[in-house]
């Protein structure tokens, strides 16, 4: 194992936080935190518009919002990403599955804009993943295999098991 020693800014940065003497240290004296914003680490940061940048994630997205004309009164989304489901030999779809605080999970197809079905909820019911993309729902009369559509933004499989086996222990 080979330790990697940054330079130039970065190690400037992380040495000045960490001087012993507080009154030292990066955004202590009178500068205070434009000292900090000023440093050559944040140099090409615009920080008068850097409220303005869009940092909405997978995990921060308002669903709620988003899917409100299929949602029922006082109910939110936990969590919804597009999977391929499929039927044993049958057929492979692409849908929104959607999981909410109900709990109710449901797909829609995003081409026709309805509710394509529901998974009947119970608690017995349980999820697992199969490897990164695919996932297994078993379900009280069947199972629902699915498979993560986009890998980016860290939908993968173990996402989805976490948040439906989550619903269904509370």
């Amino acid at each position: 194992y080979q330790r990697r020693v940054h330079g130039g800014p970065v190690r400037d940065l992380v040495d000045t936080f960490l001087t012993v003497d507080p009154a030292e240290r990066l955004g202590s004296g009178p500068g205070g935190y434009d000292d900090i914003r000023n440093h050559a680490f944040f140099s090409g940061i615009e920080w008068s518009k850097l409220q303005d940048a869009n940092n909405v994630t997978l995990q921060n997205r308002n669903y709620t919002k988003e899917w409100r004309e299929y949602l029922l009164a006082d109910e939110e989304v936990v969590f919804t990403s597009i999977v391929l489901k499929k039927r044993k030999l049958l057929s492979v779809k692409q849908r929104q599955l959607i999981l909410t605080s109900l709990p109710r999970l449901f797909y829609v197809d995003k081409k026709s804009g309805g509710i394509k079905g529901h998974i009947p909820w119970s608690k017995d019911m349980w999820a697992e993943a199969v490897n990164e993309t695919k996932w297994v729902l078993h379900a009280e009369d069947r199972d629902w295999d699915f498979e993560c559509f986009f890998q980016e933004e860290g939908q993968t499989s173990e996402l989805w098991v976490r948040k439906v086996n989550s619903m269904v222990k509370n």
